[in-house]
């Protein structure tokens, strides 16, 4: 086994953390280990428990509506809700080049397609290698709806996209 495989689920919640912007997170015991098909409603009632609307489920990601003067305490109320369901180690484990690969598809066929059809500027488009190799490095997913801030295009990449087979 790989170093690499040994990625835990606190190593995945710190990663969550910092992806949420949460500097020195509070750990956060895990209630349930979900699929990430299953995350949105369990998100959600969490977030509403903590006095915030959770927007309806879209393909966009887990949203919710905040004033901006809570944008941290929306942040760790977002993180601490997620990271109670960790998805089965499969999804947060690294990712083979056979799952790269299909990210990358969906980024060049629905992604890309639908920014241009959104009136988004034009994406340079990173040839797989890039993609791949970027990922290796740092661990980094290339995003193009993510970076242009899209509303309207799918941001997540699909569950049967991201699991291994």
């Amino acid at each position: 086994m790989h170093q690499t495989d040994q990625f835990s689920v606190e190593d995945w919640q710190r990663v969550l953390a910092a992806s949420r912007g949460v500097e020195n997170p509070p750990p956060v015991e895990v209630v349930q280990v979900v699929r990430p098909s299953e995350l949105h409603p369990l998100w959600a009632a969490c977030v509403e428990e903590q006095g915030f609307k959770a927007l309806p489920e879209d393909g966009m990601g887990l949203g919710m509506e905040f004033r901006s003067e809570q944008e941290k305490t929306a942040a760790l109320v977002s993180y601490t809700c997620q990271a109670k369901y960790p998805p089965p180690p499969e999804f947060y484990r690294p990712s083979s080049s056979e799952q790269l690969k299909r990210m990358h598809d969906f980024i060049v066929d629905v992604q890309i397609p639908c920014l241009e059809k959104a009136g988004y500027p034009p994406v340079e488009v990173w040839s797989f290698e890039s993609f791949e190799s970027r990922y290796r490095i740092d661990r980094y997913l290339w995003n193009p709806v993510v970076d242009a801030g899209s509303l309207t295009c799918p941001a997540n990449f699909p569950e049967d996209v991201i699991s291994p087979r």
